[in-house]
């Protein structure tokens, strides 16, 4: 380690879970270059395309400046990425090296019981699979150099509601161990359907959907970036309102209109109100559910056709309504004894 170069490429995927007891997919978790010894890493520029869905194709490109001729090792790590990943020095493609046999000459790795240990520094290490690793050597030449790294990972994304969430991690841990620090350009395609909702690096500088951010000091390990998706003012105001406020303002209405004709029965004695009371509390308790079940598929049609997203409200249908149609009884009743005292 002492007398040679290392670069670390770690990137880091969850385990994504079909379950819909969890509605949470993971994603990919990236990092930096880590460099040590003569290299200084004077700018890197970070573009990130978001126009596919679910989905981030990374171009991330490296300047590095070194005062001497010389071949550099270097480790990637891929934890169920997606596709084939693509590393360029200098515009000439890289070859990996089988990480095989004694292990021991390979200085950056060690044992750690079933699993194998990785080292940023000495006091920084990550446990790995063997056969998640990519190592490659590169011959850099004096002065400025490039390494360009191409590949594409899943998103964390959170697809339980109306609107999917996603979430973009990158890790600029390995930055502080860099020799000298140039600023990181961070590019975001966002494309027509996306925007950012909240970011640990500041607001962005947007152009023809493009967010960009300039690092010029490391404050956070991991750059973290939300993501939603761009809604139409017809679905924000539907999305305010959710079901349950559309059901509920339509059941209020009803309701009202209820009271009314209640009202009219009773001042004029009319003989059927005792089967209209609780045949208008079972029909106004069926018309707030139906409300509130037709309600999800009007959102999701505002949305747009092609939706995944997960709902979960037929359980929440089934308890409440006998409490419904309990509560809304007992308040009509509590009314029409209250209209029958006053206009006996």
């Amino acid at each position: 380690m002492r007398n040679k170069l290392l670069f670390i490429l770690v990137f880091l995927s969850t385990v994504s879970f079909a379950n819909m007891a969890n509605p949470w997919f993971g994603g990919a978790t990236h990092s930096s270059l880590y460099t040590i010894d003569n290299c200084i890493v004077k700018y890197e520029v970070i573009n990130i395309d978001l126009s596919n869905p679910h989905q981030a194709t990374y171009n991330i490109t490296y300047t590095i400046y070194t005062d001497k001729d010389v071949t550099i090792p270097l480790v990637f790590i891929g934890l169920r990425l997606k596709e084939e990943k693509s590393i360029q020095v200098n515009n000439a493609q890289i070859k990996t090296i089988p990480l095989a046999g004694d292990l021991s000459k390979f200085t950056f790795l060690q044992h750690n019981g079933s699993l194998i240990e990785i080292k940023y520094a000495e006091e920084y290490s990550l446990n790995i699979h063997l056969e998640d690793l990519i190592y490659f050597k590169a011959d850099l030449q004096k002065g400025s150099n490039t390494i360009q790294i191409h590949y594409t990972g899943k998103l964390e994304e959170n697809r339980f509601g109306f609107v999917s969430r996603s979430k973009l991690e990158y890790s600029l841990y390995p930055s502080k161990f860099w020799k000298s620090f140039g600023p990181i350009k961070v590019n975001v395609n966002l494309g027509d359907d996306l925007k950012i909702t909240r970011s640990n690096i500041g607001d962005p500088t947007i152009n023809n959907n493009t967010a960009t951010w300039e690092i010029n000091s490391i404050n956070n390990d991991v750059l973290r970036i939300d993501i939603k998706e761009k809604v139409s003012i017809i679905s924000s105001i539907l999305l305010a309102l959710n079901p349950l406020g559309i059901a509920l303002i339509i059941f209020l209405i009803a309701a009202y209109k209820n009271y009314k004709i209640i009202k009219i029965k009773i001042i004029n004695k009319d003989k059927n109100y005792k089967y209209y009371l609780p045949l208008s509390v079972l029909a106004l308790t069926i018309l707030f559910y139906i409300t509130w079940y037709l309600s999800f598929g009007l959102i999701d049609l505002s949305l747009g056709g092609g939706r995944n997203t997960n709902h979960g409200y037929y359980l929440l249908f089934f308890f409440t309504s006998p409490l419904f149609i309990l509560v809304y009884g007992i308040v009509m009743a509590t009314i029409s004894k209250t209209l029958k005292k006053r206009h006996p």
